[in-house]
């Protein structure tokens, strides 16, 4: 069935047209207005809600690992990275400190040090040897100069140095004794004689005593012997 339809009715502004019929103006009835459907909200929609809960996590996420970072000017311990750091100039610091200690004491240690060193712990005496006969040299003869402690009288002395001469060819003949000092008593009394051997025989000794001092430099000794009577 068809609807029924509602009549046209005459409305107050209606006007005669030629002919003497009335136009009617059909009424006009308000339509709906179609409106688009409301968009949906960040609160509603699907999508809003999925991505909402990333923003949040991502922001808290970023949070935490703000607060958590250790930061060098915040925390109280440096970061590992420094820590190594630090370690490392450390070290090469004392590397180069031992570097050159060891070429301090290199330098401080020449030979000329050493050398001073190891005269003050000797005892040397130098000297030379000859006698006041007017004659050549005799071949085959052996000049012996010997350092000796003789404090006790009643007693053979100790020998702290002996030098044997065989290739002497005339006099003067020098000679040098060392001996070390740590192995001499400060209060010891010490002396040297030489003596001139030919073909094993004694030909000419000293008939004084040599004194030598035990502490301080020893000037060099002139040792005159004298002719032992054949």
């Amino acid at each position: 069935m068809h609807p029924r339809r509602r009549p046209n009715r005459p409305t107050s502004e209606s006007t005669n047209q030629p002919g003497g019929k009335p136009t009617c103006t059909p009424p006009t009835y308000p339509r709906r207005s179609q409106s688009s459907p409301p968009s949906p909200t960040p609160a509603t929609s699907p999508a809003a809600h999925n991505s909402a809960p990333t923003t949040l996590n991502t922001s808290r996420s970023w949070a935490n690992a703000t607060a958590t970072s250790p930061r060098s000017s915040d925390h109280p311990y440096p970061r590992p990275v420094q820590t190594r750091r630090i370690l490392e100039l450390t070290l090469g610091a004392a590397a180069l400190i031992a570097v050159v200690a060891a070429v301090v004491v290199s330098i401080g240690s020449t030979p000329e040090t050493a050398q001073a060193d190891s005269v003050d712990d000797t005892l040397t005496v130098t000297g030379n040897v000859s006698y006041r006969e007017r004659i050549a040299f005799p071949e085959n003869a052996v000049v012996t100069v010997r350092l000796e402690d003789i404090s006790l009288a009643d007693a053979p002395a100790t020998l702290l140095a002996e030098q044997r001469i065989e290739d002497a060819t005339g006099v003067p003949v020098p000679f040098e004794l060392a001996a070390y000092r740590d192995a001499i008593d400060p209060r010891a009394r010490l002396a040297i004689r030489a003596q001139i051997e030919v073909d094993g025989a004694l030909r000419w000794t000293t008939d004084t005593v040599h004194p030598i001092p035990v502490e301080g430099d020893v000037q060099a000794q002139e040792l005159i012997l004298v002719a032992v009577p054949q």
